[in-house]
Order: structure tokens, then sequence, then C-alpha cells
């Protein structure tokens, strides 16, 4: 029907002419017109940690570190010795061992160790903390210890924040050839967000019989007096947390939007947010094309984006946070190109109010949904009818 209304309209007017060729260029939509782009994501932490093992680097030292319990938390696991001798050394520190003896391995202590150890200086804290310790005992006899067990958490300024004794380890009795044997646990209180930074023994002490290395197995590894920790914590947001804001090209954008010579374009994107960070998004702007970009010259001036602020405010699982974002992109002279690229200054930080909020994998950043108005028409080019 419509092209029979085409062929009305064309007869007998001479400007209609089509005898000398046709531009196949159709400019629609001239005032504007709003499309769809629909529901996006989620970006979520699971996500995230699911691709870090295949980075070098950092990130194969978080995805080994940090894992997800079975209600998706984030925890962090680490373990290592607090005490270790092998009973031949044992034996030549305490000299004349001919007759049952005690041995005083003195004061022992470590601090927890490995991603956890970081976590303060970056802001982020350590909640739920527990602690089971092991020994294991080579003798074919049961070996008595005592000890003054404590354990002591200090913040980022290393001030105490907790400090108390390990119950169950001031006298024990471990049992012959037992290897990593639990003797003792340690939660620490809920409201506690520090980081455990010693486990301490003080006055470590053996009651041994008569040339110990003669009550072992040579042929066995078990050949070690050994205590040791493993550790769990869930990794929390706290209020000190934030990023050192990054100022930099922002990689993985390709919006091919040159050929339908778009004048202006306005995105209209409803974001929830379920991660306790807040976002802030400063100074946007497009990159000129790689072929043509150098190190002093980056930024395509012709493409105007508003607001050049955006900010993105955090929230949890149990109250997401949403954020209505209104992004214009205009060509000053001309139409809009691809772009390829963008540039900003993004800083990451505890959104402010929510205190202390543990990490999940579920948390994360959702697009509820997205429309871009298109204004001045969108040309479709020959080539793509």
């Amino acid at each position: 029907m419509l092209a029979a209304l085409l062929c009305i309209g064309c007869t007998g007017n001479m400007d209609y002419d089509l005898s000398k060729g046709i531009s196949k260029e159709v400019t629609l939509f001239e005032n504007e017109i709003s499309v769809p782009v629909g529901s996006i994501g989620p970006l979520t932490i699971g996500s995230i940690l699911s691709s870090l093992g295949s980075v070098q680097g950092i990130g194969t030292l978080v995805s080994t570190y940090i894992k997800q319990d079975a209600e998706g938390s984030l925890i962090l696991r680490d373990s290592s010795d607090i005490f270790r001798i092998n009973v031949y050394e044992l034996e030549k520190k305490a000299g004349d061992v001919s007759a049952p003896f005690t041995w005083n391995a003195g004061f022992q202590t470590t601090s927890i160790g490995g991603m956890a150890g970081a976590l303060g200086f970056l802001g982020l804290k350590t909640v739920n903390q527990q602690v089971k310790i092991t020994a294991s005992n080579p003798l074919y006899n049961d070996v008595t210890f005592r000890c003054k067990p404590s354990v002591t958490c200090r913040a980022a300024d290393f001030t105490t924040s907790y400090s108390g004794p390990i119950e169950g380890m001031s006298e024990r009795q471990l049992k012959f050839r037992t290897y990593n044997e639990q003797i003792a646990e340690i939660k620490i209180p809920s409201n506690i967000s520090d980081v455990i930074s010693s486990i301490t023994l003080e006055d470590l002490a053996f009651d041994l019989p008569a040339n110990p290395s003669t009550k072992t197995d040579p042929r066995s590894n078990n050949l070690f007096f050994h205590f040791s920790y493993n550790y769990t914590c869930t990794v929390a947001v706290g209020e000190t947390f934030k990023l050192v804001p990054i100022d930099g090209p922002i990689k993985g954008v390709n919006l091919p939007i040159g050929p339908y010579k778009v004048k202006k374009c306005r995105v209209n994107v409803e974001l929830q947010n379920t991660l306790p960070l807040a976002v802030t998004i400063e100074n946007l702007k497009a990159l000129l094309p790689e072929e043509i970009r150098d190190e002093e010259i980056m930024v395509d001036e012709n493409i105007l984006i508003s607001p050049e602020t955006i900010s993105i405010e955090g929230g949890s699982l149990e109250n997401p946070a949403t954020t209505n974002l209104t992004l214009e992109l205009e060509a000053a002279d001309g139409t809009l190109p691809d772009i390829s690229g963008l540039r900003a200054k993004v800083t990451v930080a505890s959104q402010p109010g929510l205190g202390t909020v543990g990490l999940s994998a579920r948390q994360g950043l959702y697009v509820k949904s997205a429309s871009a108005v298109i204004s001045g028409g969108i040309t479709i080019p020959e080539q793509q009818q």
C-alpha cells in the first residue's frame, strides 16, 4: 500500500523522475525515537572471581585465598606453622637426653599472613574469624605440653582491639603418633573486624621421655613436634574502604554509531547495586579512534558527554540501592562517529552509613532497564539496506 501511494505521488511530477537513479540512503525518525535496550547483567562478585584464576599475578593470588561458602559469602582461608621442630634437632638443642626431661621451647608466635594480613591496609575487614589449632607428636609415647596461649587482634593503626587466652591449651597431653590433631578452636567476637595479628604460645614446654629419637619411626615423614593454624573469615567492606582513584582509558567500549549519522543520543539507565560500594565517575570523555590517538592527544573534543560526573550509590542484598542515570552524547559539529573508547576518573569507596558489610558472591551491579533516545534522525546507509 505504501508503494502504491508513492507511485501515485510521483505521477506527472518530474521532480520525482527516477530515470537518473536514486540514493538508497534513508533518514528515519528525524524528531526523536526511544529504543528499549533491555536488562543487562548482572556483574557480580562471583562472576568476577570465577575469571580471576586466569589473570596472572594478583588475580591468581586472590582466587587462591578467597573462596565462596555454601551461602555465597566470600571467605578467606590461610594456614601456616606456629611452631615446628624435628625430634633430632630437639635432642641436639636439649643436650643430655639420657633420662626423661622437660624441654623449654620458649616464646613462640605467628601472625595470620597471606591476603588476610593485607586486608586492613585496603580498608577491608575480617568478620566471623575462626582459627583451628592442630598439633603433631612423632613419638610412640604420649607427650604433655604446657604454655600460656593467647590471641590478639590489632587495627590498621596497630592499636589492640581484642586480646584473650586460648582455651584448652594451657596444659594438654598429645597422644602418641598424633598427626595434625585439632587441640583448640578460637572464635573471635563478632563485633571485632580487625584481623588476628598474633597467635602466641608463651613459655612452651614439653615433658619428654629419655632418648626421644629412639621412640620414632625413622621411615615415617612424621618426625616433627608441630603446631599449626587453619584460619577462616568472612571478607567485609569497612567504613574507611577506598581505592586509589583510577584516571585513564576504559577498555572494552565499542559503539559503532558513525554510519547512522546520529547527531544526538540520550541513554537512560536504571541501575540496582547490591554492593556496599559507591562508585563515582568523573570527567567522562570519548577517545579518538585508535589509529589517530597518541599519548598527548587522546580525547575527541567534538563529542560532548554530559553529565561529566556520575554517582552510583552502594547498597546490600537486603536493601539494594537504585540509581537512575541519564547520559547524553552529542556531536558539536556534524554527527557522532564510532566511539571506541572512553576516559574517566573512577573512584570506588564504601557507601556512607552502611557500616561494616560482609561481601557475598551474589552481590553485584544490575542494569534493570535501559533505553536510548535518538535525536536528529537515524540515517540508514546504502550498504546496510
